[in-house]
């Protein structure tokens, strides 16, 4: 794996981005469980498969977004994105690794990160990105369930925020959560930040609990809010298990098509936005 540092020549002078502003997305929601990292993944892959350059940021430090990529091994690397915390003057550049994919970069967590920053910055990841905004055309932001300065972090850097939910009975209370830490951190730090929209995950729509929880979620955010949902498909617990994006390991299936056609609708939103 090489960094796309700019002694790696990784982005040459045949990539010309302009008009193609880097929009970061983040993934979230206080709830665990809930197909964050699988949706950070395949969204990811299908931005990178439309010939954006794409990188996947992985601020969990369970590490999990990086062995959706085929990152088994997290180890191997010097740098991840944690390093952001540790040093302000950090090169985030040197955090970031080709994957086997094209046009999809990595950003792998360190699992054995301890915060023991003192002077916590929520604009640091910001800031370091933006000295990447002519290499990247799209950036994805897979964060943990907890409220932690990683979450913030996320909320604070990206441009808009989709909400993976699993359309159980405690759905609702997970999205209220998330919804209350987005509105603050958008009046707080990030008046750009935008609630993009909530994804129903593993659903099926003959069963009548999953129809009335999406009810109830509609009623809370309205039917605006609510995109394309991810139906309950096996082959996406398949590819992940093989450090594969669906799209890759089952193109066919339909988790690969609710991923490609979720894209589509994310990115009609973000230009709209």
């Amino acid at each position: 794996h090489f960094m796309f540092s700019a002694r790696n020549h990784q982005f040459s002078s045949r990539h010309n981005l302009a008009g193609n502003p880097m929009l970061t997305l983040a993934i979230a929601n206080r709830k665990g469980g809930t197909g964050k990292t699988t949706t950070a993944v395949n969204l990811a892959a299908e931005m990178a498969a439309r010939g954006y350059n794409t990188l996947l940021i992985d601020l969990d430090t369970q590490g999990h977004a990086g062995w959706g990529l085929g990152f088994k091994d997290l180890r191997q690397f010097p740098f991840f994105s944690h390093h952001i915390f540790d040093d302000p003057e950090f090169d985030f550049t040197k955090a970031v690794y080709e994957t086997k994919f094209d046009n999809l970069f990595c950003s792998p967590a360190n699992l054995d990160f301890v915060n023991l920053a003192k002077n916590f910055d929520p604009l640091r990841l910001h800031r370091a990105l933006e000295k990447c905004k002519n290499q990247l055309e799209r950036v994805v932001i897979d964060t943990p369930p907890t409220l932690d300065m990683f979450l913030i972090t996320a909320l604070c850097t990206a441009h808009a925020v989709i909400i993976p939910f699993l359309p159980h009975f405690l759905a609702a209370v997970g999205v209220k959560q998330m919804s209350r830490l987005f509105y603050q951190t958008a009046t707080r730090h990030n008046q750009q930040l935008k609630l993009l929209g909530l994804v129903p995950v593993m659903f099926d729509r003959r069963i009548n609990m999953h129809k009335q929880v999406i009810a109830e979620i509609v009623s809370l955010f309205g039917q605006k809010r609510l995109l394309r949902g991810i139906r309950n498909n096996v082959r996406l617990a398949e590819a992940f298990e093989a450090g594969q994006p669906v799209r890759y390991f089952a193109p066919r299936s339909v988790g690969a098509m609710d991923y490609h056609l979720l894209t589509e609708d994310i990115e009609v939103l973000l230009n709209d936005e």
